[in-house]
């Protein structure tokens, strides 16, 4: 498949940059993403240069992350999981690394 980018895609991606990549957006409709609809928004984002905001986006969508999502960590019984109530989301750096990975 071929893909050609129309003269306005810059701005067009600097626009869903700023849309994506506001804390605001991203904390209040992030988690109603599934992980596989994040991960997809966050790849377009880092890939087109866009780190911050698709580091941002992620960040808002995994405060709504349960035990077996992909943005949070396993349950660790050994790490005293047990004794909590919510799973521990990722942070930047996790979210760094992930992106390198689905990059």
């Amino acid at each position: 498949m071929s893909i050609t980018l129309h003269e306005s895609a810059p701005a067009a991606i600097a626009e869903l940059s700023a849309v994506f990549g506001d804390g605001m957006t991203a904390s209040d409709t992030g988690s109603n993403f599934t992980c596989t609809e994040a991960d997809i928004i966050a790849r377009v984002l880092y890939l087109t240069g866009q780190e911050d905001a698709a580091i941002t986006w992620l960040l808002g969508h995994a405060e709504g992350e349960d035990w077996d999502d992909t943005h949070a960590h396993p349950y660790d019984q050994e790490k005293g999981d047990a004794e909590r109530r919510s799973p521990r989301p990722f942070n930047e750096a996790d979210i760094r690394g992930h992106l390198a990975a689905i990059a």
